[in-house]
């Protein structure tokens, strides 16, 4: 697949000799071949994870968290993939390298800090919601959730000048990529498909980035994929502001991926009580308290008016 940020050679060219876009270090890059090779194993992965310290010890805090639910601490890196199992190792320790690569490296007007928290959430919704839809997808569900956004990074890096203007319209995601079309004419789901391809991803990433506004109009591809990444953002914005309710959410995920409104609220139930642990993972903090329990409340009333209707 190669991109063609609609015809737009302003935009290519910029993204082309631009000197300023989002780098990766070196381990990152492995873990990505590694990524794409299906006879990858545990020695090859734990070699490139000892490679960055830095990582190295987040992978082994993360193996020895209440959340694999193992009193025996592990003490190498070797123990930890092991523990964490090959896809959540490549997943984490990707998300790991992304974040701490690009989380400074602010150029332009967008808040970095408002972007990482929604593609937190969105990632975490999305693992959430592969392991309901397609399960043994949803370590490449959460990182390409946790990417479909990267496009917003590259435009700030090559052009700062993009996001001025913007103000409040970016905490209202689906404004952000009409302003990016009209100023730019290409969007920021187009320009980050294109940096996947660049950085050597598979095709089902790139369209997984590439179509997370438009997952219909994907051609050919695994669409079921693709939908759940484009789903996990908009529960992403229901989870930053759970006023919005669960009604249109319920809709669009029964007309991508024929997910019943019961459905939907036992994952939106199980996210609520998931997040605090994901929030230590990463070390940030993504909704107050107040939110989690009105997105629990909300989650549990839908169930409870599902469970009346089907009594009647």
């Amino acid at each position: 697949m190669t991109f063609q940020l609609a015809n737009n050679e302003r935009i290519e060219k910029v993204l082309a000799t631009s000197t300023g876009l989002p780098t990766l270090p070196g381990v990152a890059m492995k873990i990505i071949e590694l990524l794409n090779d299906d006879d990858v194993d545990l020695d090859a992965l734990t070699h490139a994870v000892q490679r960055d310290p830095a990582l190295a010890a987040k992978l082994l805090r993360v193996a020895n968290s209440p959340i694999y639910g193992s009193r025996r601490e592990v003490e190498s890196i070797h123990q930890a993939v092991v523990r964490l199992g090959l896809k959540s190792t490549q997943s984490l320790a990707l998300s790991f390298s992304l974040i701490s690569s690009m989380k400074l490296q602010s150029a332009g007007a967008l808040d970095y800090t408002a972007y990482w928290r929604r593609c937190l959430l969105s990632a975490s919704a999305g693992r959430a919601l592969a392991k309901r839809v397609t399960p043994g997808d949803e370590e490449a569900v959460f990182l390409a959730s946790l990417m479909q956004d990267l496009g917003m990074l590259v435009l700030d890096r090559a052009l700062p000048e993009t996001y001025i203007g913007l103000g409040e319209r970016q905490y209202k995601h689906a404004r952000v990529e009409a302003f990016e079309k009209t100023r730019l004419g290409a969007g920021h789901t187009q320009v980050g498909g294109w940096m996947l391809q660049e950085w050597g991803f598979s095709e089902r990433m790139q369209q997984a980035v590439a179509y997370s506004h438009i997952p219909l109009a994907l051609p050919e591809g695994d669409h079921t994929f693709v939908r759940c990444v484009a789903l996990s953002a908009l529960m992403a914005d229901v989870l930053i502001n759970p006023s919005q309710g669960l009604d249109e959410l319920a809709t669009t995920a029964g007309h991508w991926l024929k997910l019943t409104g019961r459905h939907l609220a036992e994952i939106m139930d199980e996210l609520s009580q998931s997040i605090p642990a994901f929030e230590r993972m990463f070390d940030t903090q993504l909704l107050d308290q107040d939110k989690l329990i009105m997105i629990e409340e909300l989650a549990r009333e839908r169930l409870a008016a599902v469970r009346r209707h089907q009594a009647a």
